[in-house]
């Protein structure tokens, strides 16, 4: 045999080897390696007929191998599969003697070979050995077909009998539940059966019992007599005991109910306010806008101590605003002459009773000191909140019925010291002194506040509740305030529009956390709100003396005395810088007001204590107000029905000669009227928006009015003379102011209809009510009547009674 024969041979059975190995199990592919690796080899050597037969052999036996492990698994089924097992085994049969033909068809191929080594080519014996292999590859795709089949029919037939045992599991569960039931039946059977012969058992013995108590009855009835005679005796006492019961109910009803407060509101509280003191976002942006103003301070005098360059944030917010104020003496110091009488009442505030009118009196208390806010226009010559409620419970009394400010007419002292007395007893109570409107009232009255805390609280105040809690008479009654969070959240957006939406967001989440949720929406404690509010304005005021310490620290200089402070120089460029808008005057009273404040030198402290205490901040304080603007396109008031107010105001706006008043001004020297008309010209030119919009259009016209009236009389009264005669201009000009005095009081006459309007409707949809509650009154006294007489009687005619008395019981036995 040459070399290409062999290398035609070898390829051959490689090409086979790589076959059979596709289609053969793992584990047979191995030996299948070593057959072909052992005839490569042996060809290699020119002995490759015998080798080849071998080869042929091992892979018979390989195939038969095979079929055994295909039987051997499907000998491993279970008993339920025999009759297709059977079948199976009758298939493998058949394929055993395939098998068997085909290992005596490869017998004699090898002896072919055999004689073909001697009489044929090489060539030939390939295309034999290819023809062969066909054959073998065939019977073998034909055998893994059949097992497939096999396969598929067996798993077949393993569902259907995994479905049958569910179907019968079925069906005994629901055989065992019926019997349950059968069972259970035949049990409730024999226990009404039971029961039954009870029953009946007990209606023989009921009956003698029936009679036995008919006759007991009949004795009963003589004592019942005699019991009618003592109910008489008692009942006129039981009407007097409950006409006092009933007289002291009224009176407990008129009192508010103190509700209990949530524990965790103040914990929130605080943690709130601690937040405020750690965030330093606001107080960074104060401090980019300070640093801006002091480059402006460069002129210096002497040398300066720069004490507060690197000034911490801790040491600014743990500074105590209460040190920024003048030792004035408490509230207690008016009770001096009763100071007594006062300690021993003290003693047993527990067993204080609290007034009725005590909530409706210091909420009329805050109306009027905010009314006092806004109607000064000069806030310096403000009284100080002690005396102004000192000398408001001396004046002023709320009306029991009407719930309404009256003037006390019986001013002496023996009449208005019980009402101070207990005044301040229901301040110092116990059991208010977790309300929160309690605690901020208190603070306020002893003057733990600043006047600018006041006034934002004030101001807040009337925003949250929409206007003052006197007008409205259910405030008069209820000691918590509750207003709907929408209104509360719409409310915190005006108030804090300068502050991070973090903030915002924080304090949103605190008063959500505190609401609750009733008929009428989702609600929360007002004043919890205003306390929040309070703690944040608290915080924004070290903001402020933080800012202050920085812009004196750039001016502060060594003084003739050899303390350092700010000169008056130093002090006039502060406010040039950070509040243009202040009159000169104003200035020297604040530095001299700072200067007596800081025992002989100005610096950031005795400003603001000076400033807190005379009102300075009030004044500059710019808050948002819910006044109605008008709408403005392309810079102009467009034409629409809401803004025809605001285009009627400026079209005489535009026509009034305000260089002549300006010119007045001057010629007089009325500095501080020029800057409030400036204020006002500023909030005219801007259109009444947000950001200037301290004033309604009917304030902004009244200050108007009020100013050019003012101006105009100081004019006449420096042109006139004593004993002239009128000239034509004073006469128009009477006339005019005639005309708006006639028409000054109309919106008091109007709002005054409104309410009378408002009380006739009141009545009308009271009027089914208090019918109905009179026809229920007389029914009741018509059937206490004939209660009375029906007693009457069965006293006057026992006979009549016990015949209707044994009527009735017949009647019940029935």
């Amino acid at each position: 045999m040459d070399k290409q024969a062999q290398e035609r041979i070898s390829l051959d059975i490689i090409s086979l080897n790589s076959q059979l190995q596709i289609e053969m199990p793992s584990h047979f592919k191995e030996q299948f390696k070593q057959v072909a690796s052992a005839t490569l080899s042996a060809l290699k050597q020119m002995e490759a007929a015998p080798l080849l037969v071998q080869s042929y052999q091992a892979l018979q036996r390989l195939l038969l191998q095979l079929l055994k492990n295909d039987y051997r698994d499907d000998n491993r089924e279970s008993k339920t599969l025999r009759e297709v097992k059977e079948l199976d085994k009758l298939r493998v049969n058949a394929l055993l003697v395939q098998n068997n033909k085909l290992a005596i068809e490869i017998k004699q191929l090898s002896n072919k070979l055999k004689e073909l080594e001697e009489s044929q080519d090489v060539v030939k014996l390939r295309e034999e050995i290819q023809r062969i292999t066909q054959v073998k590859d065939d019977q073998i795709n034909r055998l893994i077909i059949l097992n497939d089949t096999k396969e598929k029919q067996v798993s077949k037939n393993s569902q259907l009998i995994i479905q049958l045992k569910s179907v019968i599991q079925k069906q005994d569960s629901q055989i065992q539940i019926l019997e349950n039931y059968l069972e259970s039946d035949k049990k409730k059977y024999s226990h009404i059966e039971n029961t039954y012969d009870k029953m009946v058992s007990e209606n023989r013995h009921l009956n003698e019992l029936c009679k036995m108590q008919e006759e007991d009855l009949t004795a009963h009835y003589f004592r019942y007599r005699h019991y009618l005679r003592e109910e008489a005796k008692s009942r006129k006492k039981l009407l007097m005991l409950q006409d006092e019961i009933d007289k002291m109910k009224i009176e407990k009803s008129k009192r508010p109910e103190v509700p209990k407060v949530d524990p965790e509101q103040e914990q929130k509280l605080l943690r709130l306010a601690y937040n405020f003191s750690q965030d330093k976002q606001y107080f960074k942006i104060m401090k980019e806008l300070t640093q801006l103003n002091i480059t402006k301070l460069s002129d210096q005098e002497q040398t300066t101590i720069m004490f507060l360059k690197n000034v911490r944030y801790d040491y600014i917010y743990n500074d105590s605003l209460t040190k920024f104020q003048y030792p004035r003496p408490s509230f207690l110091l008016f009770y001096e002459s009763n100071m007594k009488n006062l300690e021993s009442d003290y003693r047993n505030i527990e067993f204080h009773q609290i007034s009725i009118l005590f909530f409706a009196t210091i909420r009329a208390i805050l109306d009027s000191q905010y009314n006092e806010f806004l109607y000064r226009d000069n806030q310096y010559t403000l009284v100080k909140f002690a005396d102004f409620v000192y000398g408001w419970i001396s004046t002023f009394i709320i009306n029991p019925k009407t719930r309404q400010i009256e003037i006390i007419k019986d001013r002496s002292f023996e009449h208005l010291e019980p009402i101070r007395t207990d005044f301040i007893l229901d301040c110092l109570s116990p059991k208010l002194s977790k309300l929160h409107e309690v605690i901020i009232f208190n603070e306020l009255l002893f003057e733990l506040s600043s006047p600018d805390e006041l006034y934002y609280y004030l101001y807040s105040r009337f925003l949250i509740f929409k206007g003052s809690l006197s007008h409205q008479q259910r405030y008069s009654f209820e000691a918590v305030l509750f207003v709907q969070l929408s209104w509360i959240q719409q409310i915190l957006e005006q108030i804090l529009w300068k502050y991070d939406q973090s903030m915002y967001n924080q304090i949103n989440q605190i008063i959500i956390e505190s609401s609750v949720t009733k008929a009428k929406g989702t609600i929360v404690d007002g004043h919890y709100v205003l306390r929040i509010l309070l703690e944040l304005y608290r915080t924004e005021r070290k903001n402020r003396l933080a800012m202050l310490k920085e812009v004196f620290s750039a001016c502060v200089s060594v003084q003739s005395s050899g303390k350092s402070g700010v000169t008056f120089k130093n002090f006039k460029k502060i406010f040039q810088s950070n509040f243009p808008e202040v009159s000169d005057s104003e200035i020297c009273s604040l530095f001299r007001e700072s200067y007596m404040c800081g025992d002989g030198v100005v610096t950031a402290e005795s400003f603001f204590t000076a400033a807190s205490e005379s009102c300075f901040f009030v004044k500059q304080m710019l808050l948002k107000t819910l006044n109605k603007t008008p709408v403005v396109e392309l810079n102009e008031i467009s034409y629409k029905e809401s803004n025809l107010p605001f285009l009627d105001f400026y079209q005489h706006y535009k026509q009034l000669p305000h260089h002549l008043v300006q010119k007045c001004c001057l010629q007089f020297g009325l500095h501080s009227v020029i800057l409030e008309l400036e204020v006002l010209h500023k909030l005219i030119k801007n259109y009444f928006q947000d950001q200037y919009n301290q004033y309604s259009l009917f304030s902004t016209v009244t200050k108007l009015i009020h100013i050019y009236n003012t101006v105009i009389d100081l004019h006449m009264r420096q042109q006139n003379t004593f004993c002239k005669d009128w000239d034509q201009s004073e006469i128009e000009s009477l006339k005019s102011l005639n005309n708006q005095l006639s028409q000054l009081f109309s919106p008091l006459i109007e709002y005054d209809q409104q309410k009378k309007l408002q009380n006739i409707a009141k009545q009308r949809k009271l009027r089914p009510l208090q019918i109905f509650v009179k026809n229920r009154v007389q029914r009741f006294y018509q059937m206490i009547a004939s209660i009375i007489n029906n007693n009457n009687i069965n006293v006057a005619d026992p006979q009549m009674a016990k015949r209707r008395f044994t009527k009735q019981s017949s009647i019940k036995m029935q």
